[in-house]
């Protein structure tokens, strides 16, 4: 893999085709494949009209269109986020989302980790996102970890 960390400008907000709110940024370039790794952050729709769904996570653009699903592991974060520049990538992250929630103002915001039982340094990226949903004017509701699963939630409701 010839892959260069090259970190951009915020792209968007955009809608989707499935009326996803997006926000993302190029972390970097894949020569070889011809792709380009973006972090996107996206509300989603839920089953509830009323509230969206806040998620962050790496995806890689080919040349031909193709789009990954987001990738929220440790694994993606380590191949395409070199560790002197996370503290950046986490506050475009925060910045991201300010904007894409902007946009949306969904009455309700629900976040939840994607691995269970995350030790609270893990967490902390989470901290910082319900920051950045708090500061555009929304209150944080509830906060738990699911005692059967031990994914974390949290939900946030407008002001």
């Amino acid at each position: 893999m010839a892959y260069e960390f090259q970190i951009d400008e915020l792209e968007g907000p955009y809608t989707d085709e499935e009326g996803s709110q997006i926000v993302e940024f190029i972390l970097g370039f894949d020569v070889e494949q011809d792709s380009i790794v973006v972090m996107s952050v996206i509300l989603f729709p839920t089953t509830d009209p009323n509230a969206l769904e806040l998620c962050f996570g790496i995806r890689t653009k080919t040349a031909s269109g193709e789009v990954s699903g987001p990738d929220y592991g440790r694994e993606g974060a380590d191949l395409y986020i070199p560790r002197e520049y996370r503290a950046q990538v986490l506050a475009k992250v925060r910045e991201s989302i300010a904007l894409v929630v902007a946009a949306a103002l969904p009455a309700s915001i629900v976040m939840e980790t994607f691995y269970p039982a995350l030790p609270p340094q893990a967490l902390q990226k989470y901290d910082g996102a319900a920051a950045a949903v708090i500061g555009c004017g929304y209150r944080l509701e509830d906060s738990f970890r699911d005692t059967e699963n031990g994914i974390n939630y949290w939900l946030f409701g407008k002001l």
